[in-house]
Parts: structure tokens; sequence; C-alpha cells
């Protein structure tokens, strides 16, 4: 059986209708010029990589059985189970969660560690580095400071201990880049980097920000 959905593609000027599985049957029709069928796909580099799809009720444990499992789940159990290893309390932004979870098809949490030396930087600025850039998860002690142990989560079958060397070699990498510039900034007077501003918009408008920051300090008299 076939339930008809209306949309509109927000892609395109034009809306459709277009099936949606329900109960045993499987539906073919064409979505946004994208042929239905009942063919998904597992892991690309095994040999479930194409897969059949009997019907819509079996298409979890179908894709199970190709190695597509629950990635969400997956991530949260095992990288607390690693966390908990080494004895630390585990740091899981919710945002960064979703974000990771769609970036793997068959998640692999890692343990990483980079140098003690780097905690001398800000915590934030650590953090920030470590999420932004590689999407790395932090690891704090129960007073939430700081310790210098990460978790990557990696995609299908790996070699973890080359995987933990490459995410350690690429964090100590950004952490020497951050370490200089954090460096180099707090060498310097605030008013030394007025004159930076001299060539800054504020946002969309325009005004240079200069012009903000001269407006504060004469509020502020």
């Amino acid at each position: 059986m076939i339930i008809l959905v209306s949309s509109r593609s927000s892609l395109a000027d034009y809306s459709l209708d277009f099936g949606t599985p329900w109960g045993c049957s499987c539906s073919f029709c064409i979505c946004w010029r994208i042929l239905s069928g009942n063919i998904s796909h597992g892991l690309r580099n095994t040999s479930s990589a194409t897969t059949l799809i009997d019907n819509s009720e079996s298409y979890t444990n179908v894709m199970q059985q190709a190695g597509i499992s629950q990635r969400k789940k997956i991530i949260v159990e095992r990288a607390n189970y690693l966390a908990k290893g080494v004895d630390r309390c585990l740091v899981m932004q919710s945002n960064l969660l979703d974000e990771v979870v769609n970036l793997v098809e068959a998640p692999v949490p890692v343990l990483g560690k980079f140098s003690e030396s780097f905690l001398v930087l800000p915590k934030d600025l650590l953090v920030m580095v470590m999420q932004k850039h590689q999407k790395h998860f932090a690891l704090t002690d129960t007073n939430r400071s700081l310790l210098p142990y990460f978790i990557a989560v990696a995609n299908g079958a790996i070699i973890e201990s080359i995987v933990r060397k490459g995410n350690e070699a690429v964090l100590r990498a950004r952490y020497e880049d951050a370490k200089f510039f954090y460096e180099l900034d707090t060498s310097k007077r605030f008013s030394e980097f007025r004159g930076q501003l001299n060539g800054i918009l504020l946002n969309f408008f325009p005004t240079l920000r200069i012009d903000k920051i001269t407006c504060i300090c004469l509020v502020s008299l």
C-alpha cells in the first residue's frame, strides 16, 4: 500500500506528491526526479555495499546486518566506556554529537591523548579547537578541569593504533598553531589592537568597528 504525501521542494520551484512505504508492500515511484526502489546501501567498503529491502518493516534489521547500526547510541555508550576506563568525565555537547553522527556510517570511538604542556592555554580555547576543527569530545576530571585526553570517532573497519596516532598528530598541530597565536596576542597591549579596527566593518552596517569602540569609550567616561 502507498500513502501519498504532498510536499514542496525547497530546492526547486514546484511541488509534487510522493509515495512513502507503509505495510509490507514495496513502493516504486519517482520523487524529485529520483527513482525509488527496494535497494539500499551498507558500508561502501564491504560485501554488503548493496542490499535488498523486502519491505519497510524489515529495513532496520537488514541495515544492521549490513553494518549500519544505531550510530548515536553506539557513540554515546562507547565514548562513555572509554572515558570511564581512564577515570574521566566525558564532555559531549548535543550539537557536536548530532554532527558526528551524520559524519559516520559505522562509528568507532577512539581514545587519544595530547601533551599536557598545552594545558597552559585557556580551557575554552583548547575545547573550541578540539570540537570545531577536529570534531573530538573533551574529557575532564570531576572538578571539570580539562585533561589531556580526547575521544575521536572513526568510521568503519579501522586499525585503532594508526587512527589514534593520526588524530593525535593533527590535534597537536592545531594546538601548536593555537599556542603561537595566543602567545602572540597576549604579548601585546589592548591599545595595540586598536589600529587594526580601522578597516573592519561592523556586521553588515556601513560603520567601522573602531567607531563603535569610540562610542563605548565616550559613554563610559
